[in-house]
């Protein structure tokens, strides 16, 4: 699904915007990243092609039940963040930060402006999300937001979040 709608957040005085990606977005910077994650990614294929990419970006903007954000700083794409919607108003989130920008306290911050965007965009009340356990990173960045762990199986954890519980991560200051 796409929307036109941009949200802007400043951490330490920095500018970040999160949007919804287009087929444009998909650069060789994009896909290199993607590549390159070998720990993380759950259903990455072997080899990531930019062609293949902008095709699954089309679909997801076709879509009427997923989204899918990147955000931006001064804009370069840093990370992105997908979204599946219930029936019942539920979202479920991922996010993926390139690996440059990690260990900066920013996937707190995707994971916090990925919430507020599907809530206002899209009504979301509970938000969810499922990482492997030795993700540690990605469950802090979960966590400082706000998550609870709802469950810990074998090798996954999930994440569960009411919308009203979202906190904003240290440094982060909402623009719009």
């Amino acid at each position: 699904m796409y929307v036109d709608t941009v949200l802007y957040a400043f951490v330490d005085n920095v500018p970040f915007a999160m949007r919804c990606l287009k087929q444009d977005d998909v650069t060789s910077q994009y896909i290199n990243a993607l590549n390159n994650e070998k720990k993380y990614l759950e259903t990455k294929p072997v080899k990531i092609t930019q062609e293949g990419q902008r095709e699954y970006v089309g679909n997801v903007v076709d879509s009427c039940s997923n989204v899918l954000a990147g955000l931006f700083r001064g804009g370069e794409l840093i990370g992105t963040s997908g979204g599946q919607f219930s029936e019942s108003g539920d979202a479920t989130i991922g996010i993926f930060l390139f690996d440059d920008w990690r260990r900066k306290n920013l996937g707190a911050v995707l994971v916090w402006m990925m919430c507020e965007f599907v809530r206002r965009e899209f009504g979301a009340g509970i938000m969810r999300a499922g990482m492997k356990k030795e993700n540690k990173p990605s469950l802090g960045s979960f966590l400082h937001c706000g998550f609870e762990i709802a469950s810990a199986r074998d090798e996954q954890y999930s994440v569960m979040l009411e919308q009203y519980k979202l906190k904003v991560p240290k440094g982060c200051v909402k623009m719009n």
